[in-house]
This record gives structure tokens, sequence and C-alpha cells, in this order.
């Protein structure tokens, strides 16, 4: 069940034009997946958000942290 803390992040507030869905959460941030199209059950990409700070980034599927959030964040709203 999501929080009301998570509900008030950005991430949350920009679920449907990034094309994201709601994971998990910990006390310290929320996280965010986004999927395959042609595999919806894996997620490609997690997306956190810090709620302390409301930092933001972005990891692979392996948990490798990417670099250029903002720009990928982008890619998502246009749906690549």
């Amino acid at each position: 069940m999501i929080s009301e803390r998570a509900m008030r992040t950005s991430l949350y507030k920009q679920m449907i034009e990034l094309n994201i869905s709601y994971a998990w959460e910990s006390e310290d941030f929320v996280v965010f997946e986004k999927t395959d199209k042609s595999e919806p059950i894996i997620a490609e990409y997690f997306i956190f958000e810090k709620f302390s700070d409301k930092s933001i980034w972005v990891t692979d599927s392996n948990g490798k942290t990417l670099e250029k959030t903002n720009r990928i964040l982008n890619l998502f709203k246009l749906g690549i």
C-alpha cells in the first residue's frame, strides 16, 4: 500500500506522464518502476526519490545508477 508521503512526491504526481508505477518504499525513499513494453513483468528501470531532499535518480534493472536523470525522465515522457 502506498503511503501518504509517497503520494506527495514529484514522481508520484508524474506517474501517468512518465508511464511508471509504484514499486515500494523504505524509510528514506520511494521507488517507482518503468517496465519494458515487450516484457511488462520485468522492470527495466527503477526510479528513486529521496524523501528528505527530493533528489531523484534512476537505476537499470541490475541496480547500476544511470547518469543524466533529467534526460532519462524526459525520454520516459516521450514514451521512449
